[in-house]
């Protein structure tokens, strides 16, 4: 990886900002100019139902529900504070929304470095790919996202609490494979680096010492085909250079993925996507091109040179034209405590502090206006 500009001069920098797309973070990931918009419109919205409050009951109880020229004055003070504060919250947002110089150049940076190895710094508002780091969220963003021909990576947050942003590399593959999960022993904490939990009948034993580095999963009956591919020169590559990232092939695509609290203009992550598209990757799709599942009827070895011999339409070499895998072996069976039940009470709950913290002072503040003007 040529990673010069991670270190460049802040002035050659500067010089190809406008040559560098600009993408801002997830509106869900909290930054200090975001949590500044938001503490002012709370103190906004409060202060005038405060200042409307207090003189509707000026009004009611000690004018006797007339509205004097006190009460007039206050309330069209009240107004130009008002629009005043508005137009500079409106202005405080513009602001918020535009990165600060340091936070531009270090957006730049990896940007550049991602150009300058022939990859484009792309941002994603949703999933680009369907695996289980990405499964089970509100919202998904990729961001950042650096993407290459057959090949994207960066970081994929996801709008759900108690999710940490996670590293990810995905590449595709020559065809598909049965849907195969391998969870690095390196990354664990008290629990599993895994977003999911995996039934536990689903695990089967790696040759040699890798079951000391990865607790693998595959489809109930494609364990053979699972060994097939995970083959022992393929697992001594991950271990060499992707012992720390947990591992989910899906359909034709192979995603690497863990809980992450760098950046990426840390020169160590990039060195890391490096070596997995330089040695694990190629492995993988080697396999994946050896690979055909004949459980499915025209995949079996007979059947596709019985075809060859024939001519028949479809296949046009010693597999497939469109290999596919059976239904058995695309899914495995997982579950996850951050959905169903959870994810309806995380609903009501934000629905809840949204309506207390702005819903019900412009609610008695319109009542309370209202009472004002109609005199009770």
């Amino acid at each position: 990886m040529d990673l010069r500009w991670l270190d460049a001069p802040d002035d050659d920098v500067r010089r190809e900002l406008p040559t560098v797309p600009e993408h801002e973070p997830p509106p869900w990931v909290p930054t200090r100019r975001r949590l500044l918009v938001r503490l002012n419109a709370v103190i906004l919205v409060w202060t005038l139902f405060i200042v409307v409050f207090d003189t509707g009951l000026d009004v009611d109880i000690r004018g006797d529900g007339t509205l004097e020229a006190d009460d007039v004055r206050t309330l069209i003070i009240t107004l130009v504070v008002s629009i005043v504060w508005t137009a500079a919250s409106v202005a405080l947002w513009r602001w918020s929304r535009k990165a600060s110089t340091p936070v531009r150049l270090r957006r730049a940076r990896r940007a550049l470095t991602a150009r300058a190895n022939e990859f484009r710094a792309e941002a994603w508002w949703r999933d680009s790919f369907k695996a289980i780091v990405t499964a089970h969220s509100a919202g998904v963003r990729e961001y950042p996202r650096f993407v290459g021909e057959g090949v994207e990576f960066g970081t994929v947050r996801l709008r759900m609490p108690r999710t940490r942003p996670r590293s990810y590399v995905c590449v595709s593959l020559a065809s598909p494979l049965p849907h195969l999960v391998l969870d690095a022993v390196e990354n664990d904490g008290v629990r599993s680096g895994l977003p999911e939990n995996l039934a536990e009948r689903q695990r089967l034993s790696l040759e040699g010492d890798f079951d000391r580095i990865f607790r693998a999963y595959a489809p109930r009956g494609y364990a053979r085909d699972a060994l097939y591919v995970l083959t022992p020169d393929v697992m001594a590559t991950l271990a060499d250079h992707a012992r720390a990232f947990d591992v989910e092939i899906i359909e034709d695509r192979a995603v690497f993925f863990r809980a992450e609290r760098r950046r990426w203009d840390d020169p160590a992550l990039w060195r890391e996507v490096d070596a997995i598209l330089t040695h694990v990757a190629p492995r993988l799709r080697e396999r994946s091109l050896r690979y055909t599942d004949e459980r499915v009827a025209g995949q079996v070895a007979v059947e596709i040179a019985e075809s060859l011999v024939s001519g028949t339409a479809g296949v046009s070499a010693w597999r497939p034209h469109a290999p596919v895998v059976g239904p058995e072996g695309r899914q495995l069976r997982s579950w996850t405590p951050r959905h169903g039940w959870w994810a309806n009470v995380r609903v009501v709950s934000s629905f809840m502090v949204g309506t207390a913290v702005y819903g019900i002072p412009v609610f008695f503040g319109v009542v309370t206006l209202l009472g004002i003007f109609d005199g009770r």
